[in-house]
């Protein structure tokens, strides 16, 4: 079972009950214990108690590792009832630039037009997750990147149509990807300096 933290504490009784024998996974457990609304750590306190009673149910606990640390430090005895941590690498430059041309291929059904050749496509795309200011951005935003960058580029075409009701919305040209990084960019460089 998959969860988000408003679930949890809406229904907890419930959602622990049902995991009880399979798998409760917790996406942002952060948010459990980062938030004003007490419920959250009633929460915690329930799972605790399943981890101490039940041994037919895993818990997932996924989250940065700074905030499951956090998460940690709310209740010494939380820690102890973890007994693995698996620690998933940020994605790479190359892993980026794959998941993009994945999506904007396979999911959004775009047409790239290259400049060149695919590769030095693929080889600019790539550069550009490998800049400093990425290098410093992918550990908060990792896969999330791609699908800002697939907006931008969306905002990208759409200019491009507003000014020629002849553009195929479903091609995607260098300069679009391009112009999409620029404003990518520019916007989380604007949420870093608020």
């Amino acid at each position: 079972m998959d969860v988000q933290r408003g679930e949890l504490v809406t229904d907890d009784a419930g959602r622990m009950v049902e995991a009880k024998g399979g798998i409760l996974f917790i996406d942002e457990a952060e948010r459990l214990v980062n938030n004003p609304n007490p419920c959250g750590r009633d929460v915690l306190e329930e799972i605790m108690a399943l981890l101490g009673d039940a041994s037919d149910v895993t818990v997932i606990f996924a989250g940065y590792r700074k905030d499951l640390v956090k998460l940690y430090n709310i209740n010494e005895g939380l820690e102890r009832r973890i007994h693995m941590e698996i620690h998933l690498d940020d994605y790479k430059p190359h892993e980026l630039m794959r998941i993009f041309m994945d999506k904007a291929e396979n999911h959004a059904g775009y047409k790239f037009i290259y400049n060149t050749n695919r590769e030095s496509f693929q080889a600019n795309l790539q550069e550009r997750f490998n800049t400093t200011f990425m290098q410093k951005t992918i550990p908060r935003y990792n896969a999330g990147l791609v699908d800002h960058l697939m907006n931008s580029a969306a905002a990208a075409i759409a200019t491009r149509a507003a000014e020629d009701e002849n553009v195929d919305r479903k091609l995607l040209i260098e300069q679009d990807v391009e112009q999409a990084f620029k404003q990518l960019e520019k916007r989380l460089q604007k949420r870093k300096t608020g």
